[in-house]
């Protein structure tokens, strides 16, 4: 009685659904290339400008912009079938552009160039950055942190928006072509010569990495706070494990430069580089395989929507034979909530939280249990400790076993 009665309510539960991965890939002469098919096709898309592009950005699977040449900044709202021209009101080339909203941005490039938006880009303001180094790669975590890195070993930090810039001492003359942080206290950069760094105060300390190769780096992504990646001169991939302390190569099959890599998992992300080349892991990079780009334009930049939602499945199929039911209470909840699962069968089980724009926030549970009730509990942190803003996340159940992979995600608000 207890299983039917538990089948019968989980019917009007609403699941939600995770889309196939958006990725887009820009470079130059104004290309832009992207897939919603795991890359298994890659489209052309027009940009309606000959300008090289540098670098591309999305904050849903809708909205994003693209920067080059000449102050060029592109704008789409409809997944790049239509690119709009925006003013920046200057002349000088962008190379990074970060957005942190549909309203909020920034783009940094030549002679110390620092833009920012506050309307969606309808207009582009100047910000003093009081350098004229170039300024290759820019990193916000919200609204008001955020960084640049470029020439020369130059960072800039700024904790307001950018009405303030303040240089950092970041221990090195290489030039840094990317930054990524992934909260407010902890950040990686990369550059020429293998030069890797890493903070976990904000910058205030940057500490060297030992990269173990000489090659140029150009790109760093992480996902968490111990896995990331490195991509750059003659195809060289580089992934850590554990925040930095080791970094180890990996085989890309490929000798052309990667200008880009990005990640939407512990599994699958995309690296782009010279000539077109476009490369994809399933397996955190552990093999490397050729996408077909249809292009042989360099392209310098790839950015992935990781796994949006885009539907709800009010009546989601309930197999007998697999049974799993996901609830949370309270919900909403302050400060923590209680995870409820049951499942049928021995699985391997995985409870991860993403926020509404599908980033992997935290993993709770990652390991094989037996069938019965569980219950663990979230206390509204992400997988660094930080506590989170108020907000909708996602509790994302994954269980695999002998008769297949079966997901159950629910929603749960976090009222601060």
């Amino acid at each position: 009685m207890k299983t039917v009665l538990a089948l019968i309510i989980v019917l009007f539960v609403s699941f939600f659904t995770f889309a196939q991965s958006n990725v887009w890939a820009v470079g130059w002469s104004g290309k832009i290339i992207a897939t919603t098919n795991q890359g298994n096709n890659w489209t052309s898309q027009s940009s309606g400008v000959s300008n090289d592009l540098f670098s591309v950005n999305f904050v849903s699977v809708t909205t994003g912009w693209t920067v080059g040449t000449l102050g060029r900044i592109l704008k789409t709202t409809n997944k790049g079938n239509n690119w709009n021209v925006q003013n920046s009101g200057i002349s000088e080339n962008l190379y990074s552009v970060c957005f942190v909203n549909e309203n909020t941005g920034w783009a940094v490039g030549q002679l110390g160039k620092i833009l920012k938006t506050t309307d969606a880009g309808t207009n582009w303001t100047n910000q003093n950055s009081s350098t004229s180094d170039y300024l290759y790669s820019v990193c916000f975590v919200n609204e008001n942190t955020g960084w640049a890195v470029g020439q020369i070993g130059r960072i800039l930090k700024t904790t307001n928006g950018g009405v303030n810039w303040v240089s950092q001492n970041s221990g090195t003359s290489n030039n840094l072509q990317s930054v990524y942080f992934i909260n407010e206290s902890t950040g990686w950069a990369v550059g020429w010569s293998g030069k890797i760094i890493k903070t976990t105060n904000g910058g205030l300390n940057w500490n060297s990495q030992n990269s173990n190769t000489t090659n140029d780096l150009y790109s760093v992504h992480f996902i968490n706070a111990t896995t990331g990646w490195a991509a750059g001169w003659s195809g060289k991939i580089l992934k850590t494990t554990n925040g930095g302390t080791n970094w180890n190569s990996q085989n890309s099959n490929t000798t052309n430069d990667l200008y880009s890599i990005r990640f939407i998992n512990s599994n699958t992300g995309w690296a782009a580089g010279f000539s077109g080349k476009i490369l994809k892991t399933t397996n955190g990079g552990v093999n490397w395989s050729s996408q077909s780009s249809g292009t042989t334009l360099d392209l310098k930049s790839v950015f992935v929507i990781s796994d949006s939602i885009t539907s709800v499945d009010e009546n989601p199929v309930v197999e007998l034979n697999n049974y799993i039911q996901l609830t949370n209470y309270p919900n909403p909840f302050n400060p923590s909530t209680k995870i409820n699962f049951e499942i049928n069968q021995l699985s391997l089980i995985s409870i991860k939280i993403y926020n509404i724009l599908g980033k992997e926030i935290a993993t709770l549970l990652d390991k094989e249990i037996s069938p019965g009730n569980y219950t663990i509990e979230w206390e509204a942190k992400d997988s660094n400790g930080q506590l989170l803003p108020s907000g909708v996340y996602l509790i994302r159940l994954s269980a695999d076993n002998q008769t297949g992979n079966y997901i159950r995600t629910i929603k749960s608000v976090l009222l601060r």
